[in-house]
């Protein structure tokens, strides 16, 4: 299972409405994903394992009470096999909540 679909299923018993990169649909409640990708553990010129520098962004209604949905998400993340406890950042504004969720995670390669 990919990285994507580890966070996928860990994130959307919380926020049902997931994406990658980008969120087309209808919701005031949602959550997107994007991530770097660096090489690692370099060996015969090719990489051992990849590092994720992840970042989690949940978008919400202004007026909304994130703090139990924060903790949750945060969990969530934290305790997934290669991933880091991430740092959250209020990134909000007039516009609507905003917390932005960053984590690094490893894959090895095959």
């Amino acid at each position: 299972m990919s990285l994507e679909e580890r966070i996928w299923k860990a994130v959307t018993p919380i926020v049902p409405e997931f994406a990658m990169n980008v969120y087309t649909g209808g919701s005031r409640s949602y959550c997107v994903l994007n991530t770097t990708e660096i090489p690692e553990g370099f060996g015969d010129n090719r990489p051992r394992a990849i590092r994720h520098l992840a970042q989690l962004h949940w978008y919400f209604p202004l007026r909304t009470d994130p703090r139990a949905n924060k903790e949750k998400l945060r969990a969530a993340i934290g305790t997934l096999q290669g991933c880091t406890w991430p740092t959250v950042e209020d990134a909000g504004d007039r516009e609507g909540g905003h917390l932005v969720f960053e984590f690094d995670a490893v894959e090895g390669l095959m």
